[in-house]
């Protein structure tokens, strides 16, 4: 009780910067150093009251997810940060581009060197003159606001699919877990 759930509020808490606007880069910064420094802070309290030993803990490995899930979304800020900057100057250039005086048309090489017809046998056959004449461009770009919406669900999502495993697993691993454990099924067998 005063380590998981404390825990699991810390992590949640992180998650309220995916819904703070892009545009207030001191609440959601604050939001995630401070949970990544609470989680840090509730680390070491765990560890100096434990005894040591030379092995990984449950709560180690609880308490090392969460915090790489509050890291996690202190660094997504970061990537949502860069994206939104590249997308504004983006913008800047394409704004600048059509503000300027147009420039003077480019020589069709292909078109001067009378290499526009293709010679072989088949017409429809793309060539390599086509593809120099149309090259394939990517246009695929994440905005910022696909990475916010996205972590909305990935983070949750992800969390709740390690709290089962990692549920699953103690408990079966301490034999308290009554579908999978063998010791009820033969405690049912000796009462019979």
């Amino acid at each position: 009780m005063n380590i998981v759930i404390p825990s699991m509020l810390i992590v949640t808490i992180s998650w309220v910067s995916f819904w703070i606007s892009r545009d207030s880069p001191p609440s959601r910064t604050t939001i995630g150093v401070l949970t990544v420094l609470t989680l840090t802070h509730l680390m070491t309290g765990t560890n100096r009251r434990l005894p040591p030993v030379a092995y990984i803990k449950a709560v180690d490995v609880y308490l090392g997810f969460c915090y790489l899930l509050v890291v996690l979304a202190l660094i997504e800020y970061a990537c949502v940060a860069y994206s939104k900057k590249k997308h504004e100057d983006r913008k800047r250039r394409e704004n600048k581009l059509k503000k300027g005086p147009p420039s003077p048309p480019q020589p069709d090489l292909i078109q001067d060197a009378r290499l526009a017809r293709c010679t072989c046998a088949d017409p429809h056959e793309p060539t390599v003159l086509a593809v120099i004449r149309h090259p394939f461009k990517w246009n695929f770009c994440l905005k910022h606001s696909h990475i916010d919406m996205a972590s909305r669900l990935l983070f949750p999502g992800a969390f709740l699919l390690f709290n089962i495993i990692f549920w699953i697993v103690l408990l079966h691993k301490a034999q308290r877990l009554s579908l999978f454990s063998s010791v009820i099924v033969d405690r049912c067998a000796q009462a019979n």
